[in-house]
């Protein structure tokens, strides 16, 4: 009978202080004027996973604004009114998002 050794590992520690990203999209407060309304910037959408997954958080209501895939820039995404650019400093640059 073989004996199975198991190594101790650290326990992982959690940050009391994790914001969660949803709350970082949405805001916290439903009476701030931005509430729901933070522009999003996603990259790699255009790939088989990012597009799916974009996709979703469109369907949740996300406010993507524009979407980074190096050499795809000037196109669009699959549903023709959110452009894609090649670096994030351009989609920054050509939203105003921060």
């Amino acid at each position: 009978m073989q004996q199975l050794w198991v190594m101790p590992t650290k326990k992982r520690q959690e940050t009391p202080h994790m914001t969660d990203i949803f709350e970082l999209l949405r805001g916290t407060d439903p009476n701030d004027p931005q509430y729901k309304k933070k522009p999003v910037i996603v990259q790699g959408m255009t790939g088989s996973y990012g597009s799916i997954h974009t996709k979703n958080i469109i369907s949740y209501g996300t406010n993507i604004v524009a979407g980074v895939t190096p050499g795809k820039g000037g196109t669009t995404f699959e549903t023709g009114d959110i452009p894609i650019h090649d670096t994030v400093q351009q989609a920054v640059d050509a939203t105003g998002s921060q």
